[in-house]
C-alpha cells in the first residue's frame, strides 16, 4: 500500500511540473511575442516581436496600375522606398503572466503612423509607364455642319486625369489586397456623347433645312439659295437651329444690289449718235427685299427645289447683260428732236417731235422713263410759267415719268422737229402729231422704256422724279 501511495504521488508531482513547466514557457513565450489573434489597425500581427509588431514595414507586394492607350506601372512599397513611423507610444499587450486566457482573447489595436512617399519618385515612375497628366484633354461629341448635311461626330475619351488623385488611389491600393487596379475612374470623360437625343434632333433638323434649294432667275444669272448659304447663316437657338433672319434678309438684300436697275444711269446705243449716257428716270427694277425674304423663307419650308420669283415695287421689261431696256422702246432725242420706236430690236416707226421750252422751266427731263398709263380723251391742265393756266384736250395720253411729263397728240402744234422748240416749244411733254401719238398708243404697253436723252445739246435738267 505504501509503495503504490508513493508512486501515485510521483506522478501528480509530475504532471504539476509538466503544467508549471508549460505555463512557465508561455510566460516566456507571450512575454517577447504577440498573442495569436493580435490586429494592428486591421491587419493580423499575432506571433510577431511585442517590440516590433506595431511597427509597419513597407509591403513588397506588386500591384500592377493599368490606364487608357496602353499606360501601365508594376509597383510595390518596398520598390518606391516608402517607410512608416508610429506617431506616439507603442501599445503593449497584457501581462504574458495571463496568456492562458489572453490568448483565447481579441487583441484589436490602432496605432497611428506618418507614412513618408517620394512624390516626385512616384510621379516619375507613373509618367514613365504612360500616366501623362498633360494627356489629350477629352472633347464632347459635337455636331458637324457641311454642304451633304449635318452629322454628329462621336465624343473623344482623351488621356488627361488628376495626378494628386492617382497618387493617392496608388499609394492607397499598395496596401489593399488587390494586385490588378484599373485607374480609368479618374480621367476625365466628355460630358456628351454621340447618342445624345438634343445633338441627334439638331443633325436631323439641319438636314431637313438643308434638303430646300430657292432658284431666282435674273435674266442670264441665277441666284441659288441652297446649302452652302444656309450654313454661313444657320445658328442655334432655344430651339435648335434656324437661319439668321438679319443674315437672310442680307442675302436678298445684295441679291437685290447686284440686280436692281431703278434710279441707275445707263449706257444707251442711240440711234445714228453712238452711245451716250442716260440718267435715271422711273423705269426700273426695284425689288422689294421683305416680301422677297417672306418668299424665300416660305420656299424654304417647303423644302425640295424651289424656283422662285422676287417680288418688285418697281419692275422693267428686260434683264440684259448690258442694260434692262431690252430691245422693246421709245427713243427720244431732244437735240435733233425725233422720235424711234423699236420693237423686237427692229425699227417700226419714227417721227418729229417737239418737246419743252428751253427757259429754266418748261425743258423736257432726261431719263429712263417708261409709259405708266395710257389715256383716251384727257384734257391736260396745267399753269404757263407766267402763272396762266391751261386747258388742252389730247386724244391719247402717255405719261412717262412723275412729274407730269408725257407724251400726247398736239394738234395746236404746226410744225415738228428742228429747233423750234427752243423758243416756242411745250411745257415739258412730248407733243406729237396724231398720227404718232396713235401709233405709239395702239402698239405700246404700260411698262415700255422711254429713253430720253440729248445727244448734241445740254439743254434739259435730268429726270428728278424717280
Amino acid at each position: 500500500m505504501e509503495k503504490k501511495s508513493a508512486k501515485k504521488w510521483v506522478m501528480v508531482g509530475l504532471v504539476l511540473l509538466v503544467v508549471l513547466g508549460g505555463y512557465l514557457f508561455g510566460v516566456m513565450h507571450f512575454s517577447k511575442n504577440t498573442y495569436p489573434r493580435t490586429t494592428v489597425n486591421g491587419e493580423a500581427r499575432g506571433g510577431e516581436s511585442v517590440e516590433r509588431f506595431a511597427m509597419m514595414a513597407p509591403s513588397e507586394e506588386v500591384v500592377t496600375f493599368t490606364g487608357r492607350d496602353g499606360a501601365q506601372v508594376a509597383l510595390s512599397e518596398a520598390d518606391l522606398g516608402i517607410h512608416y513611423d508610429v506617431t506616439g507610444a507603442i501599445p503593449e499587450q497584457p501581462s504574458a503572466w495571463r496568456w492562458p486566457v489572453e490568448v483565447f482573447g481579441e487583441h484589436a489595436y490602432t496605432v497611428d503612423y506618418t507614412r513618408s512617399v517620394d512624390e516626385k519618385a512616384l510621379e516619375k515612375r507613373l509618367i514613365e509607364g504612360g500616366f501623362d497628366p498633360n494627356g489629350a484633354k477629352p472633347e464632347d461629341a459635337k455636331l458637324v455642319i457641311e454642304e451633304t448635311g449635318a452629322r454628329v461626330e462621336p465624343e473623344k475619351r482623351g488621356a488627361s486625369f488628376d495626378m494628386a488623385e492617382l497618387k493617392s488611389l496608388v499609394l492607397e491600393a499598395l496596401r489593399g489586397s488587390e494586385r490588378e487596379v484599373s485607374v480609368e475612374a479618374l480621367y476625365e470623360n466628355p460630358k456628351v456623347l454621340k447618342d445624345d437625343a438634343t445633338l441627334t434632333a439638331e443633325a436631323d433638323q439641319i438636314n431637313q433645312y438643308l434638303k430646300a434649294t430657292v432658284s431666282f432667275p435674273m435674266g442670264s444669272k441665277t441666284y441659288t439659295f441652297g446649302p452652302k448659304e444656309m450654313i454661313a447663316l444657320l445658328e442655334p437657338t432655344d430651339d435648335g437651329y434656324a437661319l439668321n433672319p438679319q443674315g437672310l434678309r442680307d442675302w436678298v438684300r445684295d441679291m437685290a444690289i447686284e440686280t436692281d436697275t431703278y434710279g441707275t444711269t445707263r449706257t444707251f446705243e442711240t440711234t445714228g449718235e453712238g452711245t451716250v449716257e442716260v440718267p435715271p428716270g422711273i423705269y426700273g427694277w426695284r425689288m422689294d427685299v421683305d416680301e422677297t425674304v417672306n418668299v424665300l423663307k416660305e420656299l424654304l419650308q417647303k423644302g425640295g427645289s424651289q424656283e422662285a420669283e422676287a417680288v418688285y415695287l418697281n419692275e422693267g421689261m428686260a434683264r440684259g447683260e448690258q442694260n434692262d431696256i431690252g430691245d422693246t422702246y421709245i427713243e427720244i432725242d431732244l437735240s435733233r428732236q425725233h422720235l424711234w420706236a423699236y420693237k423686237d430690236g427692229e425699227l417700226i416707226y419714227d417721227a418729229a417731235i417737239k418737246t419743252g421750252k428751253v427757259n429754266d422751266y418748261n425743258e423736257t427731263p432726261r431719263g429712263v422713263n417708261m409709259i405708266w398709263s395710257r389715256e383716251e380723251d384727257r384734257t391736260l391742265n396745267g399753269h404757263y410759267k407766267d402763272g396762266t393756266p391751261y386747258n388742252s384736250p389730247v386724244k391719247y395720253w402717255m405719261p412717262v415719268n412723275y412729274g407730269g411729263v408725257g407724251m400726247h397728240d398736239a394738234s395746236w402744234v404746226e410744225r415738228f422737229g428742228g429747233t423750234e422748240y427752243i423758243h416756242n416749244g411745250s411745257n415739258g411733254c412730248i407733243n406729237l402729231n396724231l398720227k404718232t401719238a396713235k401709233f405709239i398708243y395702239d402698239n405700246y404697253r404700260n411698262g415700255t422704256p422711254v429713253v430720253i436723252y440729248e445727244s448734241s445739246t445740254n439743254y434739259s435738267p435730268a429726270e428728278d422724279t424717280f
